[in-house]
């Protein structure tokens, strides 16, 4: 993608979206953009991954543009331009998952469900299939499919580091005060971090152009985790594989062949749990699907959409049977 094209897709997102910003409890401020034209065929709102903001999903919504959804970006609070918790803004934290949970639902019962109709989807990525699984079991209503992308239920660290003593010492750190520092290892958003051994994405002007987005827009970048954010996603993805049976949507899972970000064995226990989920795999894909190469992304938008338009064909057809046997 080159910058001719994606400034051809950003002029489109200024004409056909609107941005704003909600506050959510205790005054957190939260930027979001809806589409301005209901598309009429069902709601997707994206549910981004740790670092990300919405301009990161605006190629997604131009290529949704001929299915007649309609579309919602948002960014979680911490991230994008939404508001931030600690005085380093560089620092990825939150105190408690339950403050994605909390944004999500009111961003849907304050300003989606007013505008756009159901049935309403979740685009979820990474650490937003940690929070749109979690957002499913406790609104059940309000989510009539869950796409999950590379979803993070448990974090790769490696075979000499198991996730369990990463968990011990990440809860030893937040004992000892340490629940603000960033996680061993981490540090500001790096604005030179080359392409090559990259493990989210193999295609370079993706993966560029995110790059530069960040660069050129000092308040999007964000760089690593806290300790305390850690400890608390430790907690999430524990509490999401254990309550997959729960889940009453239908699931779709996206997994990359190639993903070592995210644990792979998590996901298929979790969807051999889950009543409703179908899983597609992607040889040669890493952990960022949605940016991949177009040989790869463009499988991966035609299943989505395969899976979005089942639903909302069996949706209109419980509507329509409603009204004919009222």
């Amino acid at each position: 993608m080159d910058d001719v094209y994606f400034t051809k897709i950003l002029n489109w997102y200024h004409e056909n979206f609107t941005e704003n910003v909600f506050t959510s409890n205790d005054r957190r401020p939260i930027r979001y953009a809806l589409q301005k034209n209901s598309g009429g065929k069902g709601t997707v709102i994206v549910v981004s991954g740790r670092t990300e903001f919405l301009e990161k999903y605006i190629e997604l919504c131009w290529d949704f543009r001929h299915t007649g959804l309609s579309l919602c970006l948002y960014d979680h609070y911490g991230q994008g331009k939404s508001g931030r918790m600690l005085d380093d803004p560089q620092k990825g934290h939150i105190e408690d998952f339950n403050t994605y949970l909390e944004d999500l639902h009111n961003l849907l019962t304050a300003h989606v469900i007013r505008k756009f109709s159901p049935p309403f989807f979740l685009i979820t990525h990474s650490m937003g299939s940690t929070i749109g699984t979690q957002f499913a079991f406790e609104y059940p209503e309000l989510v009539h499919g869950l796409i999950l992308v590379s979803p993070m239920f448990q974090i790769n660290t490696g075979r000499f580091l198991p996730p369990l003593v990463v968990e011990t010492i990440i809860s030893a750190l937040c004992f000892l005060g340490g629940k603000n520092s960033y996680v061993p290892g981490g540090g500001p958003f790096r604005p030179d971090l080359p392409f090559e051994n990259n493990v989210l994405t193999s295609d370079k002007r993706r993966f560029e152009l995110n790059q530069a987005l960040m660069r050129n827009g000092p308040d999007i970048a964000l760089g690593s985790p806290t300790v305390g954010w850690l400890k608390q996603a430790y907690l999430a993805m524990r509490h999401s594989r254990l309550r997959a049976r729960q889940l009453k949507c239908p699931l779709l899972l996206l997994q990359g062949v190639n993903d070592i970000v995210v644990g792979s064995s998590e996901m298929n226990q979790f969807c051999s749990a889950a009543k409703h989920c179908q899983m597609i795999s992607y040889p040669e894909a890493r952990h960022e699907l949605l940016m991949e190469q177009d040989v790869i992304r463009s499988q991966v938008l035609s299943d989505i959409v395969e899976f979005i338009q089942s639903i909302w064909i069996e949706h209109e057809g419980n509507h329509y049977n409603e009204h004919r046997y009222a």
